[in-house]
């Protein structure tokens, strides 16, 4: 009986000194599992953790979980906007909203057909942003617009020369024209059309202009002259003597009574034209300043003649 109660008694002395192992044992692995996560031998179970967050200039937190690429700053953080709706300002404050529709949206407005905004709804909101809103109106009317009709000249050769005759009178056209009318904020900003019918064609206005020459007969004192044209010209005199002139003309002829200098844009070099007070005449010549109508007489020496022709606007008679 006694040898009994000695061995019971010794193995409640060792029971602390077993259980004051195992503590050891167990303190050590715990110790030794936060130094493998600190020094990162081991990662660290971090799934029950809550998430790191990062504060922007707005003081606004938000987590590293966000997307990869997404604008913290223009999207999630608050931002200070202006609101202008139909030209008027309607709010400037801070908001959440993180895109134009939403803050529409918080603010209550409403958006119909009649409504324009810019930027459009889609667009990411950021700080400073400013808001337009226009009530847009558009209106269609009918309008009856003439159709201008075109001039057209025709050469005739069956009518005499440099005359003009209406054969064909010009009429205007109609058409019928649909406008679109637009209206922002109730001011007028421009039409445009959208439909277009055509009533009635114009009609052009044709003059024939008359090419042919038809020749008359005048008595110029003892002169009978026949003429196509009469003429209106500022004519003059020179001779060889002038500066810059000599006896031999452009065209290689002498210069003498009956050869005259003219504008060949004008009068036709080489035709005749007969001339009162000074008689028949024929452009030989050109001159610096012989420029639309005017013609030079030519003298063999106006010294000699001297009074014979004095300058003057005359009406002159193309013969040929």
């Amino acid at each position: 009986m006694r040898h009994v109660y000695r061995s019971a008694s010794r193995n409640r002395r060792l029971l602390p000194t077993t259980v004051g192992l195992l503590g050891i044992i167990v303190t050590f692995f715990l110790i030794h599992g936060v130094f493998a996560s600190s020094d990162g031998t081991e990662p660290l179970d971090t799934s029950d953790q809550p998430p790191e967050v990062n504060c922007d200039a707005h003081g606004f937190r938000y987590p590293d979980s966000i997307p990869f690429r997404t604008d913290h700053d223009c999207v999630f953080a608050p931002k200070r906007i202006s609101v202008t709706l139909s030209g008027k300002q309607f709010f400037e404050g801070l908001t959440t909203g993180m895109t134009v529709s939403d803050v529409l949206e918080t603010l209550g407005i409403v958006l119909n057909d009649e409504i324009s905004v810019i930027p459009p709804l889609e667009t990411n909101v950021c700080d400073t942003m400013e808001i337009i809103i226009d009530e847009v109106v558009r209106t269609r009317k009918v309008e009856l617009e003439s159709i201008p009709y075109a001039s057209i000249s025709i050469l005739d050769d069956t009518r005499e020369l440099d005359t003009t005759t209406v054969v064909q009178t010009g009429a205007q056209g109609q058409r019928k024209v649909i406008y679109e009318y637009t209206y922002v904020n109730g001011i007028y900003a421009g039409r445009q059309p959208v439909h277009e019918e055509i009533l009635a064609q114009p009609q052009d206005e044709i003059t024939a202009i008359g090419t042919k020459k038809v020749y008359r007969t005048v008595m110029i004192g003892e002169d009978t002259i026949s003429y196509w044209k009469v003429m209106r010209v500022f004519a003059t005199s020179y001779d060889s003597n002038c500066a810059g002139c000599n006896n031999i003309t452009a065209t290689g002829a002498v210069l003498q009574r009956g050869v005259c200098a003219v504008d060949p844009t004008v009068i036709p070099m080489k035709s005749h034209f007969y001339v009162p007070g000074y008689g028949h005449c024929q452009a030989l010549d050109v001159g610096g300043a012989i420029k639309g109508n005017k013609i030079d007489l030519g003298f063999e020496d106006l010294a000699a003649v001297q009074g014979a022709w004095s300058a003057r606007y005359i009406d002159i008679y193309l013969t040929d």
